[in-house]
């Protein structure tokens, strides 16, 4: 299924275009109406509390170019922030807040001499870091600050890992383990640190004893060096993913992805736990149905025993994917109801926990071919998942 593998090759939506004639004397020649966006995904949140809350993806208002974007919640509203654009296309997958005034995106744009991008929200205007770039280029999906002066990113470079620091001042490459490339390679997808010297990343290295198989992957950073750490796979499973991660603590945290059957059938949703000495699978519930297909994108955890994670999952009834959210209460996971605003299919992709009662997901609704994919939030109050409007560009 590989949802964030194939995050990078994606089409272009149809652009609706629009003439305005002046009927009058005067009349002058057609004006084209702007362009409207018929690709906006919202693939990383951070909340800071439950009136602020800045979400960052892409959409495609000049097609064939993508061009990030940025959208903040205070509260009451989601309101469009202006982003900077380097040459080409613009991809952004991760993002981290601190405080309302702190946050970084990242992501990568694919023109000739670009790589890995990362842009800094400073309270009041969106700017470009320069970020290290390896010769084969590089991809950030994930980051995670503790404070403005200390963000740690994670993706990969080709077929190895790729970790870097922020500063305050500056990004500089980090060391971290590989597996070698004759196995498929390592690669990270998400990042949760709680201090400077405490992070865990997870992600998926290949499996060379089945075509196109893979394992899940977790390391840790101590201060000093990133470790490879341990991490079970289920049964009868041939392609395991772990797309997120979040911890409370150095010896709390929580990773979620996917796991394929190895029947190869569908695939299951995925959750396992640090508990400071190992990594344990935790059993999840995934929608009834034949052939499910189903996948944790996100995963954000307020305490030891308050974690959401959400995603998506096929529904045979509909022959569309419907959004899914699962809650951890400290002793098991249950499925709780999402809308699914009107159209073919809704994917989550990330979520943002300020308190066991406040949780912001995002994601993409598709709303048919002349809307296309449109941006999608919804919030959790403590009792119930409702959709929040959001504004396309």
């Amino acid at each position: 299924m590989g949802v964030l593998l194939n995050r990078a090759a994606l089409a272009s939506g149809i652009i609706a275009s629009g003439f305005a004639l002046n009927l009058g004397p005067s009349a002058s020649a057609a004006v084209p109406a702007p362009a409207r966006s018929t690709l906006t995904y919202l693939y990383g949140v951070s909340c800071t509390s439950k009136t602020s809350c800045t979400a960052a993806g892409y959409s495609d208002t000049n097609p064939p170019t993508l061009t990030s974007l940025a959208e903040r919640w205070n509260g009451t509203k989601w309101a469009i922030q202006h982003t900077p654009n380097p040459r080409g296309s613009v991809f952004i997958y991760g993002l981290s807040c601190n405080s309302a005034s702190a946050c970084t995106a990242v992501g990568y744009s694919p023109a000739p001499g670009g790589g890995s991008l990362a842009e800094r929200w400073n309270g009041v205007k969106w700017v470009i870091q320069r970020t290290p770039n390896r010769p084969s280029g590089s991809i950030f999906y994930g980051v995670s600050c503790v404070s403005s002066a200390a963000c740690t990113a994670i993706g990969s470079s080709g077929p190895t890992s790729l970790a870097a620091r922020w500063n305050g001042t500056s990004w500089t490459t980090m060391h971290t383990p590989n597996r070698p490339a004759r196995d498929g390679g390592t690669y990270l997808r998400g990042v949760s640190c709680v201090a400077r010297t405490a992070c865990d990343a997870v992600g998926f290295v290949g499996d060379e004893s089945f075509p196109e198989g893979s394992v899940p992957l977790a390391m840790a950073w101590n201060g000093s060096k990133w470790a490879f750490q341990s991490t079970p796979t289920p049964p009868q499973t041939n392609n395991t993913n772990l797309n997120s991660v979040s911890c409370v603590s150095k010896n709390a945290c929580t990773a979620v992805g996917y796991a394929a059957n190895s029947d190869g059938v569908g695939t299951i949703s995925l959750a396992e736990r640090w508990n400071g000495v190992k990594w344990v699978i935790q059993p999840t519930p995934n929608p009834p149905g034949e052939g499910d297909e189903t996948t944790l994108n996100g995963v954000s955890c307020s305490s030891r025993t308050a974690c959401t994670a959400v995603g998506e999952f096929y529904d045979p009834v509909t022959s569309a994917t419907a959004s899914l959210a699962e809650r951890w209460n400290g002793t098991s996971w249950t499925i709780q109801h999402t809308v699914n605003p009107p159209g073919n299919d809704v994917d989550l992709f990330a979520v943002s926990c300020s308190s066991p009662g406040a949780c912001t997901a995002t994601g993409r609704s598709f709303r048919g071919a002349v809307i296309g994919w449109t941006s999608l939030a919804e919030r959790w109050n403590g009792s119930t998942w409702a959709v929040q409007r959001t504004p396309n560009p």
